[in-house]
């Protein structure tokens, strides 16, 4: 008797169709997606008007300024013309008026100095656009070789947001007859590395002292301050050390 082989049957698997919980299921996948991309449009509507409101508030508040240190200019202004008329009265107060007077035309130009950065930043020039190199300054100090220093970082026109990046300073002169270069990192103990990192949205101050090496003639400070990310700039300014000292630089 010959054996009958069976042919395998393949196996079946009944499921429910459900079209609408399917519809439904996709909908609602749908409109998550759209609530998350409307979500993070909204929010970052809102934190862009937050941030503009900010700017405001601070450029608000250096108009502020501007307009006490003008008020404080022509007070200091009507005290040395009083001043000056008390001198013509009585001579035995000459001295004592014009150091005085000294002391009030020195606080007149630095806030004269200080109303003409701020204009720089609110109203600046063509040439002045985003990121500047302000200032340069340096004041002696009873040791002959030593120097406070202090270097303004501005941003103008565009100051919304926040710049950053670094700037570096080098002191370029003349030691045992040869061309030497210095970094401020080498005479400042402020600084800590050669490129000075900055970040702000108007200005940045960076000050301290520095001391000359022994027999080094210094002739020129090279100012170079690169800006990364978004806003890559580079700016690069040198000023004569002689007219440093004697505060006529205003850099090249």
């Amino acid at each position: 008797m010959h054996k009958v082989k069976l042919k395998k049957q393949p196996r079946r698997v009944v499921t429910t169709h459900k079209p609408w919980f399917t519809f439904f299921r996709r909908t609602l996948l749908v409109l998550i997606a759209v609530g998350l991309v409307g979500g993070a449009y909204v929010y970052g509507g809102l934190s862009s008007r937050i941030e503009q409101s900010k700017a405001a508030q601070e450029a608000s508040q250096l108009k502020k300024q501007i307009s006490e240190a003008r008020a404080q200019v022509d007070e200091y202004k009507l005290k040395i013309a009083t001043l000056e008329t008390g001198a013509a009265v009585d001579r035995t107060a000459t001295e004592e008026v014009r150091i005085v007077n000294k002391q009030l035309k020195d606080e007149i130009a630095v806030l004269q100095e200080e109303v003409a950065l701020y204009k720089g930043i609110m109203a600046p020039s063509l040439g002045d656009q985003g990121l500047n190199i302000q200032e340069m300054t340096l004041a002696p100090t009873s040791d002959t070789a030593r120097f406070r220093y202090k270097l303004i970082l501005t941003q103008v026109a565009d100051n919304k947001r926040f710049i950053q990046g670094f700037v570096g300073v080098n002191i370029v002169g003349v030691k045992g007859g040869e061309k030497t270069v210095f970094s401020l990192k080498d005479l400042s103990p402020e600084i800590k590395d050669v490129d000075i990192k900055f970040r702000y949205r108007y200005f940045q101050d960076i000050t301290g002292e520095l001391s000359l090496p022994k027999d080094f003639i210094p002739e020129q400070v090279q100012v170079i301050a690169q800006a990364t990310g978004g806003r890559n700039a580079r700016v690069e300014k040198a000023f004569d050390w002689a007219a440093l000292e004697t505060k006529t630089n205003v850099g090249q």
